[in-house]
């Protein structure tokens, strides 16, 4: 028995994914999500307490994202050649489908939408082992475009729920925590780390952010539209 805020649609955040590699050398993702979802409170049966349920939003096919890579670095040591490494890539990436899954490139932005619990943002772009060429003495390839902030996933988990509101089944569900606010906007938020070796330096440490402004529900305007 559906209650309160109804349909939501969230559009268009904008993630960005930036690494800052070895002298010249950066990669870069953009990716634009919209979501769409029913995100009601609802009661299993009459006279019981509505409940609002976590539940999981995958991207609008109208998504998109896009990967760059470039730069070249050369460190001479006392002894012996020039060390050198240069990438370069540049590629758009489909969200996934049922007529791509599974075959790279691809790319899916889920997100665990459950503002009493915590909400979760599951982020990932698969492409092809040949995504990033790479030249130079130093590192081998060329290598699929990887992005590194997989070391703050959460873990959380969402329930499959017959038609009279029985639980099914729990699902996992892993991903970045994000700040859901009372009108279902998603706060800006921001995750920062450091890695280092190939494809992006030769000796140094490269540093990575991924970052998103404050996204607002699109539509309906007003809390009220939805009732």
């Amino acid at each position: 028995m559906p209650l309160g805020w109804g349909s939501r649609r969230w559009g268009c955040g904008t993630f960005t994914y930036s690494l800052t590699g070895e002298q010249s050398i950066v990669a870069n993702a953009t990716v634009n999500v919209r979501w769409r979802s029913d995100i009601h409170e609802w009661r299993r049966a009459p006279h019981l307490t509505p409940v609002r349920y976590g539940r999981p939003v995958g991207a609008t096919n109208d998504s998109s994202c896009s990967i760059s890579a470039s730069g070249n670095a050369v460190e001479t040591p006392p002894m012996g050649e020039p060390l050198t490494l240069g990438v370069s890539a540049g590629l758009s990436v489909p969200p996934a489908s049922l007529n791509n899954a599974g075959t790279p490139p691809y790319f899916g932005a889920g997100l665990l939408l459950d503002v009493d619990s915590g909400s979760l943002l599951d982020l990932s772009i698969v492409t092809t082992d040949s995504a990033v060429s790479v030249t130079g003495n130093v590192c081998s390839g060329p290598e699929p475009f990887l992005i590194e902030y997989l070391v703050d996933i959460q873990q959380g988990s969402w329930q499959q729920l017959a038609a009279d509101g029985t639980v099914t089944s729990t699902q996992p569900f892993a991903g970045l925590p994000v700040q859901i606010d009372g009108s279902y906007g998603i706060a800006a938020g921001q995750f920062t780390g450091s890695t280092s070796g190939c494809p992006y330096s030769i000796s140094t440490t490269t540093s990575w952010k991924f970052s998103w402004p404050t996204i607002a529900v699109s539509s309906p305007p007003d809390p009220t539209a939805a009732q």
